[in-house]
């Protein structure tokens, strides 16, 4: 008997290079299983993202190029209204600038002069003139930013006739009896901002006038220190008594001038905003930050989400258990991971317990259990008594199986038969593999948390390299892609077109990858320690304290005859399949 079961356990380090090579095989079988489902899956994401961008650039763009075309047309005249009731235009020869043809060198070097109002000398600064190519405050193509207008009316125009046709110009290329009129530029609405008094009783106007000063940020803002005489700001009576606040045209401009800055939209529906507003709606992260109008598009978000997010969810999980079984299996070939696994074979567990059986009477007592405790360890896959590294290892080795006897024994004759035996070593091999998988997931935990928070990182800082917004700053590069990779997406904060957007979708899917493996470790802990407490409560093999009961709590003895009978019950089907 004791020989037998020692072949046994002395068999087990034979074998263990062969077990070795196939769990490895098994392992990289799951692992190329786990990456076509992968594959498999974020095909067809690939493949629903780009049929909903397409539905939604057919749809969405024609409507949007409507609305781009009115609005660009508003703008323009607005800006055109706001030249002319605002008087952002100027005559060069008024100014005596004689020979001038070209609005671009009429004010080259001007300055403008300086005026008094009571005891205030008011610096004009330099004129901002001329609006360059690229300046959005010009005039519209129907009013072009050179003029030729009658030297008399100062309103005809003097480069076509009476009948339409084109009029002749000089040789200087001036028109006889006109002269050149100038659309000057126009202030942004943030700069003319910086200059309004806030709770500065001692000054009459809104807008401090000393800082209405022409300049480079600013540039003819020295025009809207006119005040508007038949309008004032009514003061409280228990106001100081300085009088009331005078309107001045800064206060319609800026007002005014905010609102036609602020109204020129983004054009979303292309390729590039259409296969970012699939992504994030198929991915759960929706941004928000626009939306379809079409019904046909509201139809096509309907239809495909539902398939997009199951893709979606099984992409992610399909990567987080490819993830955990490469770095399972490098970890184990670099010899940071433990490759011990518990063995389930019902017939060398028979053996073994037989080989404990030092008195030969087909029975086992706790003595004989703990003189072979080293042998029933080994069939398990776990660490023994003599081959402890640590005194208080094989403590709690004597004192696992000291328990898992008391568990097992149900008719108090101090002794186990073998079926009782393997009951016993069944429910502890279920026990000590939880307590591996727990294990090797809180390892996973712990990797996966490190490389989410690199990814993080990276992310962050790669896209505040890219965005061209100077208010970005770091806080709002981590805060954004936190809330994306929590498929939060408020959309407060979205990436830019182009490169931004690039990388943007890169470190997303790793993100999302990588913090899917971080909640599936948390799974699988909480699943194997709730297993194991579940294990042990119904086995009877809790810690003390959870074995503590009220006095006299005992259960009967037909309870305890029943629960011995189902014990036998499921070790004889164990045993037998």
């Amino acid at each position: 008997m004791a020989n037998s079961a020692g072949d046994a356990s002395s068999g087990s380090p034979v074998s263990a290079t062969p077990q070795v090579e196939s769990s490895s095989l098994s392992l990289l079988h799951d692992v190329a299983g786990a990456l076509v489902k992968l594959v498999v899956s974020q095909t067809i994401l690939v493949a629903l993202t780009i049929a909903l961008a397409y539905l939604l650039i057919e749809y969405e763009a024609p409507h949007e190029k409507v609305l781009l075309a009115d609005d660009a047309l508003y703008r323009a005249r607005a800006h055109q209204m706001i030249s002319e009731v605002f008087g952002f235009h100027d005559v060069p020869a008024d100014r005596g600038l004689v020979g001038i043809t070209l609005c671009a060198e009429a004010y080259d070097g001007y300055q403008i002069p300086a005026t008094t109002e009571g005891d205030l000398i008011f610096g004009g600064g330099v004129y901002g003139i001329f609006p360059d190519s690229h300046d959005s405050r010009g005039a519209d193509s129907e009013h072009p930013t050179e003029q030729w207008i009658d030297a008399t009316d100062r309103h005809t125009r003097c480069e076509t006739n009476a009948d339409g046709t084109a009029a002749s110009k000089n040789t200087d290329g001036s028109y006889s009896g006109c002269v050149l009129r100038c659309a000057l530029r126009q202030p942004p609405a943030a700069a003319v901002r910086l200059c309004r008094n806030l709770g500065h009783a001692d000054v009459s106007a809104n807008f401090d006038p000393l800082c209405l000063v022409s300049s480079a940020s600013c540039p003819n803002c020295n025009i809207l220190r006119k005040r508007i005489t038949d309008l004032t700001f009514h003061a409280p009576v228990n106001s100081p008594p300085h009088g009331d606040h005078v309107l001045q045209l800064a206060e319609v401009y800026e007002t005014y001038a905010s609102v036609v800055e602020t109204s020129a939209p983004d054009r979303n529906w292309t390729w590039e905003g259409s296969l970012f507003f699939a992504f994030t709606m198929l991915t759960t992260v929706g941004y928000g930050s626009f939306a379809p109008g079409h019904e046909a598009s509201k139809l096509a978000i309907t239809i495909l989400i539902v398939p997009g997010i199951v893709a979606f969810g099984t992409a992610l999980a399909s990567f987080a258990n490819v993830v955990m079984k490469v770095v399972s299996f490098v970890q184990r070939k670099l010899g940071l991971k433990s490759t011990r696994t518990v063995k389930n074979s019902p017939k060398v567990w028979e053996a073994t317990l037989r080989g404990c059986d030092t008195s030969g009477n087909g029975t086992l007592s706790l003595e004989e259990l703990l003189l072979g405790a080293d042998e029933v360890l080994a069939v398990m896959g776990l660490e023994g008594t003599r081959g402890a590294k640590h005194e208080k290892h094989a403590q709690r080795t004597k004192q696992f199986i000291t328990r898992a006897f008391a568990a097992a024994e149900d008719d108090a004759s101090g002794e186990l038969t073998i079926g009782e035996g393997m009951t016993m070593i069944g429910d502890l091999v279920r026990t000590a593999q939880l307590d591996i998988d727990a294990q090797e997931a809180l390892e996973t935990l712990v990797g996966s948390v490190i490389a989410f928070f690199v990814v993080l990182t990276i992310a962050a800082f790669s896209l505040l390299n890219l965005e061209s917004d100077d208010d970005y700053t770091v806080l709002d590069a981590f805060y954004f892609m936190m809330v994306s990779f929590s498929t939060l997406g408020l959309g407060d904060i979205t990436p830019s077109y182009g490169n931004s957007m690039y990388v943007w979708y890169a470190y997303t899917l790793l993100g999302l990858g990588v913090l899917a493996v971080v909640m599936t470790a948390l799974g699988d802990i909480v699943t194997a320690h709730a297993t194991r407490l579940a294990i042990a409560k119904a086995s009877g093999t809790e810690s003390a304290p959870a074995r503590k009961k009220e006095k006299g709590d005992q259960a009967p003895a037909e309870k305890m005859a029943e629960f011995s009978r189902v014990r036998r019950a499921r070790t004889f089907i164990n045993y037998h399949t």
